[in-house]
């Protein structure tokens, strides 16, 4: 039988359900929200450049980005005696991205682009230094000019990870994605290292707190005080959306942002307060078709002009 986009749409959301309910009131006594994060970004007006580009363009594009997480606790058992514990945690995030485009002969980007994503994640101890991680998502990733079965994005995986110490992870394994239309399996891998106490040293691939998309972070922090941190912030952002602009054919948007500045964290008792600020180095855009066949096929690249940017966020703790 052929995997077809509205197969995986209802077992992904099937599965979701049954994990959920399989002891709901277990599950729902458990339930303890232990997160909220809040943030936006903006990126000014930055000149279009075209693919191949032999004279300027004159067309421009603003972007303004706002997201919102949630973090859930479903269960949590921990056997101090045995070292051994088993986590079962649920997450709900979206983004709104509203973008500005002047002087353009034809429309290339949308208007707008939408994101809206629950998942799941399941650890649990192997041994005293191994753990096992499962994590199954699935989301929206939309213009929202036309929301069908091609704007659901499933995401799954499996990836085995080694505690060294309490300052460094790291783990490998496979994920399994269906953003050319039929699933795909792709390696896996985690990394999170922490140094320092005065000047901090912080690798997270990916980073868990980056937002929506497939978020990286590498960051230098200099400790003011007990509340301030000074960081040095690398946070590239890979996104993809389905988006009804180009027609059919090139439906599949896939953008790079390489953004790299300082934010400035103020650390209260149950929140924490951030802004920053730098350098968008990079983004790229390219339209595709959404087929595994044409996964190497895509159009050719446009980029947006290197430009400051502007970011604040909060993030409650409970």
């Amino acid at each position: 039988m052929k995997i077809t986009q509205q197969h995986l749409v209802i077992t992904t959301l099937a599965f979701l359900v049954i994990l959920l309910m399989g002891k709901p009131v277990q599950v729902i006594a458990q339930i303890k929200l232990t997160d909220i994060r809040a943030g936006g970004t903006y990126f000014p007006e930055s000149r279009f450049i075209r693919p191949n580009e032999t004279d300027k363009s004159t067309a421009k594009t603003s972007m303004s980005r706002a997201e919102l997480g949630l973090r859930f606790d479903l269960s949590n058992k921990v056997d101090t005696l045995k070292g051994s514990y088993s986590k079962w945690t649920a997450t709900l995030s979206g983004s709104y991205t509203d973008l500005q485009n002047k002087n353009y002969e034809q429309q290339v980007f949308p208007s707008r682009l939408v994101t809206a994503d629950f998942g799941i994640q399941h650890l649990h101890s192997l041994n005293r230094s191994w753990s096992i991680l499962y994590a199954l998502s699935a989301g929206v990733y939309s213009d929202m000019e036309k929301v069908n079965e091609k704007d659901m994005f499933l995401n799954g995986g499996v990836a085995f990870i080694k505690r060294y110490n309490p300052n460094f992870t790291f783990g490998f394994g496979a994920f399994l994605n269906n953003a050319y239309g039929t699933p795909m399996v792709w390696p896996a891998l985690i990394v999170q290292w922490k140094t320092g106490d005065k000047f901090k040293l912080d690798v997270s691939l990916p980073d868990g707190d980056g937002g929506s998309g497939f978020v990286n972070k590498i960051s230098y922090a200099y400790q003011v005080n007990k509340k301030t941190d000074l960081a040095l912030v690398f946070k590239p952002r890979l996104m993809s959306y389905d988006t009804e602009t180009l027609g059919d054919k090139r439906r599949m948007l896939s953008s790079w942002e390489l953004p790299a500045g300082l934010e400035n964290r103020w650390h209260f008792k149950h929140l924490d307060f951030v802004v920053g600020g730098g350098m968008v180095i990079l983004r790229t855009y390219q339209f595709g078709e959404k087929k595994l066949s044409k996964m190497f096929d895509q159009g050719p690249t446009s980029k947006l002009a290197s430009n400051y940017y502007l970011n604040m966020g909060i993030h409650w703790h409970f």
